[in-house]
């Protein structure tokens, strides 16, 4: 049986009045006290933002009458310029003359609601009493309350609540100003029943603060005065008698047949007054509701993180683990999620759902007839929808009250800690498929044993709730534990192995391969829950196969249906080059970014299966991109209803500013390009083919936001150095509209194109141009240049015409003469090796080799690496190039080709230095110290202490661990650096207690802690 109402508390009241009237606002049509509102007043209430007079908002109907002034979601209503911005608005009232001499006390008074406004949410009013143009706060960012007639409201009413400013009685004119600040669509209010009037005293009526139900049968209303009397009725329920207490401010109702669990129902009072003859007519309560039913409820299932864009197939499901029928009216959850159930009978061995809302604010999400969300997706709708909040992604309390504040259900569920860990973002829900079993327990847990369909597997609909790759769904929503194993094994992760193989993973053990096409398959092989398909024609650098796996069995003989999954096989060893960033474009949604990826090699080069590790994931499908030629890798537009971005063709992105479209995009929904990111492109073998570790701080150039794009220009230097880039200066235009900024921004990028300036760059060319950024080949040079024209000597100079003797011929280096000087495992700076030359001459480490491994295979030097005496060599892991730096610490070259890229585990490694003749030197690094501490070896290998990160230079002195800090217990002075074991003598924790908390959504939740005393506790 279900009967829907809504679960919230109205207060309908009628006052009399005894005062002298001067003005008044109801926001009803003939009111007489004009006003000005700031901005002008928008409605998008279809999607619950406003700023207009309104008949109903929320929770919210008038205090009288049939209008009230609503607000919600004010910062960023429906994304609709010019409405977007954290600032006040308000409505300013007509100035009004007060006749003198004054008949009476001066007031205003208006009628304010408020809805759970929380952080930087407010309403507040000011009063100026003269006839100027001014007012005390700024209006905009500011309000300042210390002013005498300016006040912040209460946050919370969940009514409407009467506020009365006394004024000074001798006064000329009055104005009046009413406003709000709030963002997001989970709290809202409004104002009504505005007042400018005289008094003489108390003509207040009396009103109700609430109304407790203390039990089936007996019900206390309390007044905010001492009353004379009131007439009860509480329609359906004979009320038996109504007594006041002593102090005649609250009346006990007594009913003569108890009130039905879970039935909600309305409490009439009328006709009271106080003493002075103040009368209120009538007050109603709607929708009050008891429920201390004892049952036997139990949460069942819980699917708290799916894979989606919006996180909105969640949902738990509750079950009537009783004899009886549960009524569950009243029942509210008031941790993790928010929902006071409507009227419910839950019947013996039945199952609610309880799923979040679905999302309709995009493009496709607002196509689908049921948005994105549980119903989409499952086929049917859910019970109930939370009222707000959600399902936290790493676990949190769910507990539910019954109305005289019993728990009925609690179940503290997580991510860790024995909970099944799957169900974090992996496509299934859990299970408590005993229902009599500790809820509370992890172990009485597991990941839902039903398979579910889509309800609509089309590409549209699966791709606009972001589950393109989930078809099926591991849950049970609505029904109990499936019995034994009926669910058939599903592809957990594929790779490419080689050229020749494919590793295909399940997620349980298998007991045969089933079908395979769409490569030659020669042989299969079985190891556990993984597949091993061994290929008779090796796949092709860069093309795409579709593999597709059929039947599959595990060894309940459920079979596996067809998947197809799309498998990529590249090697390729080429230069690309990173050669233009746009990063925090000034765009509403940073969706200008963008990345130009340069072939900088002679051939042209196979993309397919390359992918972008960091910074954002991205696979490049198949293609080829030509030597010397560059391609645009972009965010996705966005194309939701927001700022209009639906009615552009391409949305709001690259294609509608630049004009063309790029030719890769990623996930928008995913990831964003940030001040400061990692860059990397890997083969499918996870070699890095290009890296960049940019960032908006010195050396780099600054483009945080601000228009412009980075560029990268000498093509024969370190992509990676920071030196190398430049902002760019191509004007793009402006960059306005919906899809633009608040403040039109001029854009400067070259998105596919050399916008580098191009000249001579050689200063020793008679047109070297100090400008260029480029070399174009034009160099012009003197007729006679001096140089060393011995192209094997290590000062080669191409362009020298007469050979002036100082060509330098390098020998090879001695190991012991050079070593592993400095290694670095993690924290800031990342993973590095240094190598050192303590001998007196520069020599050449040609053929020298580095690892994490005997024998050496993982670098090894080339004929550039030469390192002069007193030197250092400085390589960072995974870097397509490394650095040779002098004896003072000063770079020379930051060109040398190639880097290690075994890593320096945090948790202890080695560093083996071999030179041609496989003679190895082989330093040993301890695990990582707090705050990031380098290794200092000696020229054996020796390890000698640990030392500030000094790359590329002189290691420090050793550090001296310790406790540095001089309160601390164990305070050690002659430590250098502090290693995390100061200990402190701490009071024992007395007179301290929480003073308040707080429940909502996101980062809402809080505790208080409150110390009475006056001494300070740690």
């Amino acid at each position: 049986m279900k009967r829907i109402l809504l679960s919230l508390i109205c207060f309908l009241t009628i006052n009399v009045h005894a005062q002298i009237p001067i003005i008044t606002q109801g926001f009803e049509a003939a009111d007489p006290w004009s006003y000005t509102p700031y901005p002008a007043f928008f409605d998008f209430s279809a999607n619950g933002d406003i700023w207009t007079t309104t008949t109903a908002q929320q929770t919210m109907t008038a205090a009288s009458g049939a209008n009230f002034l609503g607000f919600q979601d004010l910062e960023n209503p429906n994304g609709n310029p010019p409405y977007n911005g954290n600032y006040w608005h308000y409505i300013t009232m007509m100035t009004m003359p007060i006749p003198q001499p004054s008949p009476g006390d001066l007031k205003l008074s208006f009628k304010y609601f408020s809805h759970e406004l929380d952080g930087s949410d407010y309403m507040a009013y000011e009063v100026q009493l003269n006839n100027d143009t001014t007012w005390h706060s700024n209006w905009v960012s500011f309000i300042d309350t210390t002013y005498a007639f300016s006040e912040f409201l209460d946050k919370n009413t969940g009514a409407w609540v009467t506020h009365v400013v006394d004024l000074p009685d001798t006064v000329n004119f009055v104005r009046l100003r009413l406003g709000a600040k709030q963002n997001g669509g989970n709290d809202w209010g409004g104002f009504d029943d505005i007042q400018l009037f005289f008094s003489t005293g108390d003509l207040t009526p009396p009103s109700i603060t609430s109304v407790d139900i203390i039990n089936d049968l007996t019900i206390n209303v309390n007044f905010d005065e001492s009353v004379t009397g009131a007439n009860i009725d509480v329609p359906g329920y004979s009320v038996a008698s109504s007594l006041l207490n002593q102090s005649a401010n609250a009346m006990t109702v007594n009913l003569s047949t108890p009130l039905v669990d879970g039935d909600y129902f309305d409490l009439i009072v009328s006709n009271f007054s106080d003493s002075l003859g103040n009368i209120s007519q009538v007050d109603t309560f709607q929708n009050l509701v008891h429920n201390d039913h004892i049952g036997n409820l139990v949460i069942t299932e819980i699917n708290y993180n799916d894979p989606g864009n919006y996180d909105n197939l969640e949902y738990f499901e509750i079950y009537n683990n009783g004899s009886t029928s549960y009524p569950l009216g009243g029942l509210e959850f008031n941790e993790g999620i928010s929902i006071t159930f409507p009227e419910f009978i839950l019947e013996p061995d039945s199952f609610a759902i309880i799923a979040k809302a679905a999302f309709f604010m995009s493009a496709d999400c607002g196509a689908l007839p049921y948005g994105c969300g549980f119903q989409t997706y499952f086929g049917f709708a859910p019970d109930f929808e939370m009222g707000s909040g959600s399902l936290s992604n790493g676990g949190e309390d769910l507990v539910c009250l019954n109305t005289v504040g019993d728990t009925i259900m609690y179940v503290d569920y997580d991510d860790a800690n024995g909970w099944p860990t799957s169900a974090d973002g992996g496509g299934y829900s859990i299970t408590l498929c005993d229902p009599n079993a500790d809820a509370n327990d992890p172990a009485n847990w597991s990941l839902a044993g039903s398979v579910i369909p889509a309800s609509d597997p089309s590409s549209s609909t699966l791709t606009a709730l972001g589950l393109a790759s989930y078809p099926e769904y591991y849950a049970n929503p609505g029904s109990a534990c499936p019995i034994g194993d009926i669910v058939p094994p599903a592809i957990a992760n594929y790779y490419v192995y080689n050229a020749d193989t494919i590793i295909v993973v399940f997620n349980e053990l298998i007991a045969n391969s089933g079908t395979i096409s769409g490569v030659n398959v020669n042989t299969t092989i079985i190891q556990n829950d993984t597949l091993v398909i061994a290929l008779s024609s090796s796949l092709l650098v860069g093309q795409s196969y579709i593999l597709t796996i059929d039947a599959t069995e595990d060894f309940s003989s459920n079979a596996m249906s067809s998947n197809d999954i799309e498998v990529f096989f590249n090697n390729t060893i080429a230069n690309l080059l990173i050669t233009e960033i746009m990063y925090d474009d000034p765009g509403y949604y940073d969706n200008l970014e963008f990345i130009e990826v340069l072939n900088n090699e002679a051939f042209d080069v196979e993309l397919g299966g390359l992918v972008f590790t960091d910074g954002f994931d991205y696979t490049f499908p198949q293609a080829t991109l030509l030597a010397g030629e560059r391609i645009i890798v972009s965010r996705t537009p966005y194309t939701g209803t927001s700022g209009g971005c639906d009615t552009l063709p391409y949305g709001c992105g690259f294609q509608t500013f630049f004009g063309v479209a790029p030719d890769y995009e990623w996930d928008h929904l995913t990831s964003s390009l940030s001040g400061a990111e990692d860059i990397t492109i890997e083969n499918t073998e996870g070699t890095v083919l290009a890296y960049v570790n940019y960032n908006n701080i010195s050396p780099w150039p600054n483009a945080y936001g601000n228009g412009h794009s980075i560029q990268f220009c000498d093509l024969s230097s370190n992509n990676n150095d920071a030196t190398n880039w430049t902002l760019s200066s191509t004007s793009q235009g402006i960059y306005t509209g919906t899809a633009g900024s608040d403040v039109p921004t001029e854009i400067f990028a070259n998105p596919g194109t050399n916008g580098c300036i191009l000249g001579c760059i050689d200063p020793i060319a008679t047109n070297y141009d100090s400008a260029a950024q480029t070399d174009d080949g034009s160099c012009v040079y003197p007729a006679i240049v001096d140089g060393c024209t011995d192209s094997t000597a290590y000062n080669y100079n191409p362009i020298a015409t007469n050979d002036d003797g100082s060509c330098i011929f390098v020998q090879g280096c001695v190991l012991g003469t050079v070593y592993v000087s400095e290694a670095h495992g993690s924290g800031s700076p990342e993973d590095y090796i240094e190598v050192h030359n303590q001998g007196a001459t520069d020599c050449s480490l040609v053929g020298f080799k580095l690892d994490d491994a005997q024998p050496a295979t993982d670098y090894t030097f080339g004929l550039d690496a030469i390192i002069p005496a007193g030197g250092y060599w400085l390589g960072y892991e995974d870097m397509a190039t490394s650095s040779i730096y002098d004896a003072s610490g000063s770079l020379i070259n930051s060109s040398i080709v190639g880097s290690f890229s075994s890593g320096l585990s945090s948790g202890g490694d080695i560093v083996n230095f071999e030179d041609p003749n496989a003679n190895s030197i082989v330093a040993n690094l301890g695990s990582s110290t707090p705050g990031g501490l380098a290794h200092a070896f000696d020229s054996t290998g020796s390890f000698v202490c640990m030392t500030n990160p000094t790359p590329g230079s002189a290691n420090d002195p050793c550090a001296v661990l310790g406790c540095t800090d001089i309160t601390a217990d164990n305070y050690d002075p002659s430590a250098t650096f502090d290693n995390g074991t100061c200990t402190y003598s701490v009071a024992p924790m007395v007179n301290l207690f929480f003073s308040e908390a707080a429940e909502g959504g996101g980062n809402n939740k809080y505790l208080e802690i409150y110390n009475p005393t006056s001494d300070t506790v740690s």
